[in-house]
C-alpha cells in the first residue's frame, strides 16, 4: 500500500456482492508480447486474461487483465506458481517487472515455482486502466500553492485536488460499472486465473492492500490455495480512512522513542519530538520555499511551498522506507535548523508513486469496501484525536472530502461481509513491520489471531513491505513457501539491529545484504 503526498487515502461508495463461483472457468488466456524486457536469462511469458466486468453478466462487457508468467529455470519445477499481489489498491506491476525482477522476484525461484505476476481489474496495463492521468500534472501544478499566478491557501489547494479527482470519478462512473471493481471481483479474477493457467492449487504472495485480496481469496476459494504469505498486512474488518491518524503517530512517535532510547541518538538530537512538532508549527506559520527534480520526468520543481501540511505528509511517506527512518532524527533537527536537504528528495519520491498507481481504482475499491461504512465527519474527528496531526486538521487535510470525491465515483456499497475478518486454516506466514505507518504490527496480530494455521514474525527494524527491504525477511518468506507446514525459522530477526545516524555512527538497520 504506497500512500502519495495528502490524497492516497482512501475513499467512499461502492459495490454489489459478487458470490463465489467456484471450479469451471469460461476466462480465455491468450498470449501477448511482454511490456518489459528481462535481462537474468529468465524464459518470461506474457498475455491478458479477458473475464467479464460483472460476472453475474457474463456475456456483457468483457475485460482483460495483463499478466506475466517468470518461468522458473528449474527443469522439474513445483506444479502450483506463486501469485503476487501487488498494494494500492491500483498499483500496476507488470510494466515495470523488469524493473523490479531482480530485487523482488528473481530469489523466489529459490522455491523451485513460476511466479506470476499480473495488474488487477483496473489496474496499469489491463484494459480498462481506471487512471485519472490529469491529476499527477495538476498535483505536480499545485506544489507552489498557485494556479494561473493566483495565490492560494493550503486548504484552497486541498479543494482544488478534491475536485480533479470528482472530474476523474464523474468521466469513468459514466464510461464503467465500478460496482464490479472491488476485492471481491478480483478474488474472483485469480480464481479464473487459476482455472486458465490450469493449476490445481497455488501460493498467494500479498504485500499491503495485497494482503486484503489475498484474504477475501482465502474466504471465498480456499480450496485453491496451498499457502499465504501476508506482507503488511490490511485486515477486512479495519477501516483504513479512521485508523490512518493513529497509525500514523504510532509511527511517529515509535522513532522517537526509539531515538530517546538510544545514548547516541538522544544525545545528538534529544527531545526530538519536540523538535519536530515545533517545526511542524513552524512551518505552518511561515512555510518555505525549496525547489527540487522531479526524477520521473528529469525536470527541477520549482518554488515549492514547504508548510506543516506538507512536512508532516513528506515525514508519513518516510516512516515507509526501511532506510529511509535511520536518517530520520538527523533529517529533522537539520529542518529545524533551516536544512531541508534530506526532504528534497522526499518529494521527488511522492510523485514515484502516479508511475504505478491507477488513482480511479483506488478510489472505486475504497470508496466501497471503507468510505461507505463511514459517518461522515469521522475521518476528522480520527485526526482530531491526535494531538500530532492538528496542523492537518486545521488546514483541511484530514481526507474527510473523500466522501464527496466518492460520491462522484457512484460506485455503491460494498456487501457487510468485506468489513469482517476472515478465518482460515490455510498455512499462512504473516509478517510485521515495527515503524509501519500503515499497516501496523497490531494489524498483523490481528489477523494471526483468527487464522488457526498462521505464524507470525515482527521486524523490530523495519517498517513497511518487509520482504522487499531486508534479507532476513525474504529467507523466511522462501522458506516458508518451501515447507509451509514446518514452523518458519525466525531467529536472523534477534540478529537485526538498527543504528540512528548521527556524526559518530553509520546507519543501519538490517543484518543481511540487499
Amino acid at each position: 500500500m504506497k500512500l502519495p503526498l495528502g490524497l492516497f487515502w482512501l475513499v467512499i461508495l461502492l459495490v454489489l456482492s459478487i458470490q463465489p463461483i467456484a471450479a469451471q472457468s469460461t476466462s480465455v488466456f491468450d498470449a501477448a508480447d511482454c511490456p518489459f524486457a528481462v535481462y537474468y536469462k529468465r524464459h518470461v511469458e506474457c498475455g491478458f486474461l479477458t473475464v467479464p466486468e460483472n460476472y453475474a453478466q457474463p456475456n456483457d462487457r468483457q475485460i482483460r487483465l495483463a499478466v506475466a508468467i517468470l518461468r522458473n529455470p528449474s527443469t522439474d519445477t513445483e506444479a502450483d506458481p506463486i501469485i503476487f499481489l501487488a498494494g494500492g489498491p491500483g498499483q500496476g506491476v507488470v510494466e515495470f517487472a523488469g524493473f523490479n525482477f531482480a530485487r523482488r522476484y528473481d530469489p523466489f525461484f529459490e522455491t523451485n515455482r513460476d511466479i506470476i505476476i499480473f495488474d488487477q481489474r483496473g489496474v496499469g496495463l489491463s484494459e480498462p486502466s481506471l487512471d485519472c492521468p490529469e491529476y499527477p500534472d495538476f498535483l505536480l501544478d499545485l506544489f507552489d500553492l498557485e494556479i494561473e499566478g493566483q495565490s492560494m491557501t493550503r486548504s484552497e489547494s486541498n479543494l482544488q485536488q478534491q475536485a480533479s479527482l470528482m472530474v476523474c470519478g464523474e468521466r469513468l462512473a459514466a464510461q464503467y460499472d465500478l460496482s464490479q471493481y472491488n476485492s471481491a471481483a478480483s478474488a474472483r479474477d485469480i480464481e479464473e486465473l487459476r482455472v486458465a493457467l490450469g493449476y490445481e492449487q497455488v501460493n498467494l504472495w500479498s504485500v499491503s492492500y495485497g494482503t486484503r485480496l489475498a484474504l477475501t481469496m482465502m474466504r471465498d476459494y480456499p480450496d485453491s490455495i496451498r499457502s499465504v504469505i501476508l506482507d503488511s498486512t490490511y485486515p477486512l474488518e479495519v477501516n483504513l480512512f479512521t485508523d490512518t491518524a493513529t497509525n500514523w503517530t504510532r509511527a511517529l512517535n515509535t522513532v522517537f522513542d526509539a531515538c530517546a532510547s538510544d545514548e547516541r541518538c538522544n544525545a545528538a538530537y534529544p527531545n526530538l519530538r519536540d523538535t519536530f512538532l515545533a517545526l511542524v508549527d513552524d512551518l505552518n506559520e511561515n512555510p518555505v520555499q525549496i525547489s527540487t527534480i522531479n526524477g520521473n520526468r528529469d525536470e527541477s520543481i520549482e518554488n515549492v511551498v514547504l508548510d506543516g501540511v506538507l512536512f508532516q505528509e513528506l515525514n508519513f511517506g518516510i516512516l515507509y522506507n526501511s532506510h529511509r527512518i535511520p536518517f530520520l532524527p538527523e533529517a529533522i533537527v537539520n529542518a529545524s535548523e533551516g536544512n531541508f536537504g534530506f526532504y528534497h528528495s522526499a518529494i521527488s519520491d511522492s510523485l514515484t508513486v502516479y508511475n504505478y498507481l491507477s488513482m480511479g481504482m483506488y478510489y472505486a475499491v475504497q470508496c466501497q469496501e471503507e468510505i461507505a461504512f463511514l459517518e461522515r465527519g469521522a475521518i476528522r474527528a480520527a485526526y482530531e484525536a491526535q494531538p500530532e496531526l492538528q496542523v492537518l486538521v486545521a488546514n483541511g487535510a484530514t481526507h474527510e472530502s473523500d466522501f464527496e470525491i466518492c460520491a462522484s465515483f457512484d460506485a455503491g456499497v460494498s456487501a457487510a461481509i468485506e468489513n469482517e475478518a476472515v478465518t482460515s486454516d490455510i498455512p499462512t506466514l504473516i509478517l510485521a513491520g515495527r515503524f509501519d505507518p500503515v499497516t501496523p504490527p497490531q494489524w498483523g496480530r490481528r489477523v494471526h489471531d483468527s487464522l488457526s494455521n498462521s505464524a507470525y514474525v515482527e521486524f523490530p527494524t523495519l517498517a513497511h513491505d518487509v520482504i522487499y527491504a531486508d534479507g532476513c525477511a525474504e529467507r523466511i518468506a522462501i522458506n516458508f513457501f518451501i515447507f509451509p507446514t514446518t514452523t518458519p525459522d525466525a531467529s536472523c530477526v534477534d540478529t537485526l539491529q538498527m543504528y540512528f545516524y548521527t556524526p559518530d555512527i553509520a546507519p543501519l538497520n538490517q543484518s543481511s545484504a540487499l
